[in-house]
């Protein structure tokens, strides 16, 4: 395939790149300025063209993220895991190896990653064990992903370790007088029932705040649907 390219143009603002192949047109931009800049869109774009060529390991982390995220979504739909990939992909993945190729990731970069994850919430020291577990298995899903289709030589994601200085942060529980004071002192406020009966059955906001009239028959709940934090009407996590 050619790899003739267009001159990259400065819009006043970042750098812009619009390539065509066989009725495939892909724009790569940078905000980075002079010749930096320029020279990064060149080679996204050059990578780009690899990749349709068969050498997707030129392909830069950044485009294979996007579409290791664009396969998901037609696989699995618009879901919370995908919002959580999208979430920990832009924080801490990609300004991590976005600019890096991803036959070039080796295991020490991706590691690095998880040993190098600070808290973008200026209220928080560290994070939690669970939060960078959460990174890891982002990571794990996306080498898994692309390692089949050629983009990493061979699987790392197994070899990935969460830090054990990381903090496991416990949570405090809900003791017997509380739920006294939850009883004997209520205000009038329009939630307090369904937060009563949040902590009487042990349902999940999400699934309290999805009850209907017709949910309720003969004495029983019928738990049929949850509203996530979205505002989003869904099945619920499990049946």
């Amino acid at each position: 395939m050619y790899k003739q390219l267009p001159p990259p143009k400065w819009n006043g603002s970042k750098w812009v790149l619009s390539v065509m192949v066989d009725r495939q047109r892909k724009q790569f931009t940078s905000k980075t300025p002079k010749t930096a800049g320029k020279r990064e869109v060149i080679d996204r774009a050059l990578a780009w063209l690899d990749s349709l060529d068969g050498d997707k390991s030129a392909v830069f982390v950044s485009e294979a993220w996007r579409l290791f995220l664009d396969d998901y979504v037609k696989r699995k739909g618009e879901n919370e895991q995908v919002i959580q990939l999208r979430s920990l992909g832009a924080l801490y993945v990609l300004p991590a190896l976005g600019d890096v190729k991803c036959g070039k990731v080796t295991i020490e970069m991706l590691q690095a990653v998880l040993n190098d994850a600070r808290p973008h919430r200026r209220d928080k020291k560290k994070l939690s064990k669970k939060y960078l577990s959460n990174i890891k298995g982002a990571i794990t899903t996306f080498c898994r992903w692309g390692t089949p289709r050629g983009y990493f030589k061979t699987d790392m994601s197994p070899m990935l370790y969460v830090p054990k200085s990381a903090e496991t942060i416990g949570r405090t529980i809900l003791q017997i007088s509380d739920i006294e004071k939850l009883f004997k002192h209520r205000l009038g406020y329009w939630y307090e029932r369904a937060l009563l009966l949040e902590v009487l059955t042990g349902l999940r906001p999400g699934e309290v705040l999805g009850l209907k009239i017709e949910d309720y028959k003969d004495g029983i709940i019928f738990v049929r649907r949850s509203i996530n934090a979205r505002k989003k009407v869904t099945a619920g996590k499990n049946k």
